[in-house]
C-alpha cells in the first residue's frame, strides 16, 4: 500500500485561523502596507476592543501573504495518520496513476474588475487549495482537506484533461464528491485552468478558476486583512465560464 506521507493532512481538520496565523504576521503585514497601497476597503472601529480591517491590493511578491498562499507544507497536527488508518482497515491499496503534464498543487484565481488576482482570505480555511498527486485528488477547503482516490487521469488534447475519482472516506449521500473532473488549461503559459466537476449523481457541473502554485507570483494579490477578528470574505466578480471555454471542445463529456 502507498503510504501518503508527502501530503500530511488532518482528518476532517476544521482549524479556525483568526485573520492571520501568528502575531508576527500581523506586524509584518502592517509594515508592508505602504502609503501608495490601493485600498478596496478600510475600516477602523473602537469599542471594547479596537478593530482594524482592510482589503487592499498587494504587489509585493515577497510579502508574507504570497509565501503563505504558496506554502503547501503541514505540521504535526495536520497529517495523514487517520486516512492511512482507514485505508488499512478497509484493505484499500492505492495505485499510482499517471497525471500527464498536470501540476500537483493548485490555488484559486479570482476576477475583479476584469483583472485576475490571487487572494489571501480573512479566514485561512478559505484558501481552497487543491492537490493532485499520483494517487489522490485532495479538495482542501473550510471543511478541512478531504482526499479522493484517483481512478484515472486522461489527457484528451493539449488543453483538456479528464479525472475520475472515488470517495472511500466520507461516503455520505448528501456530501459533495468530485467524482468527475474536467480540467481545461485555458492559458498554458500562465497555467490558468477552468475546473469543471460534479458527483456521479449530479446533473450540473460546478466551475472554478485555478492556477498552478508556481504561477502565483504572476498575479497581484488581494489581501483581506484584519487585526483581531475574522471578517466577511471579499466579493469577487463571477467569470464568464462559457466565454472562457468557447475555444475548447467539450464533446468528450459523456456524463
Amino acid at each position: 500500500m502507498i503510504i501518503i506521507k508527502c501530503w500530511s493532512i488532518a482528518f476532517f481538520s476544521m482549524i479556525a485561523f483568526a485573520c492571520t496565523s501568528h502575531p508576527d504576521t500581523l506586524n509584518r503585514a502592517a509594515n508592508q502596507t505602504k502609503k501608495d497601497t490601493i485600498f478596496l476597503q478600510r475600516d477602523l472601529s473602537t469599542g471594547i476592543k479596537t478593530l482594524y480591517h482592510a482589503v487592499y491590493i498587494d504587489t509585493n511578491r515577497n510579502s508574507i501573504f504570497y509565501k503563505e498562499l504558496a506554502d503547501f507544507s503541514f505540521d504535526k497536527y495536520e497529517n495523514m495518520d487517520e486516512y492511512n488508518k482507514q485505508l488499512k482497515e478497509k484493505g484499500i491499496h492505492l495505485h499510482k496513476v499517471t497525471t500527464p503534464g498536470l501540476p500537483v498543487e493548485w490555488v484559486p484565481l479570482y476576477l475583479y474588475k476584469n483583472k485576475y488576482y490571487v487572494y489571501s482570505p480573512s479566514d485561512k480555511g478559505e484558501l481552497n487549495r487543491r492537490i493532485l498527486n499520483d494517487s489522490l485528488l485532495i479538495f482542501w477547503s473550510i471543511e478541512g482537506p478531504i482526499p479522493y482516490v484517483l481512478l484515472s487521469v486522461k489527457k484528451v488534447n493539449e488543453q483538456t484533461y479528464t479525472v475520475h475519482t472515488k470517495d472511500v472516506f466520507v461516503q455520505a449521500g448528501d456530501f459533495f464528491r468530485p467524482e468527475i473532473v474536467n480540467i481545461y488549461m485555458i492559458d498554458p503559459e500562465k497555467k490558468i485552468a477552468v475546473w469543471e466537476y460534479k458527483s456521479l449523481n449530479q446533473k450540473e457541473y460546478t466551475y472554478e478558476l485555478y492556477i498552478a502554485r508556481e504561477s502565483i507570483q504572476k498575479f497581484d494579490m488581494i489581501v483581506n486583512y484584519c487585526k483581531t477578528d475574522k471578517m466577511s470574505e471579499f466579493n469577487f466578480d463571477t467569470p464568464d465560464f462559457t466565454k472562457l471555454l468557447e475555444k475548447i471542445s467539450i464533446s468528450h463529456r459523456k456524463n
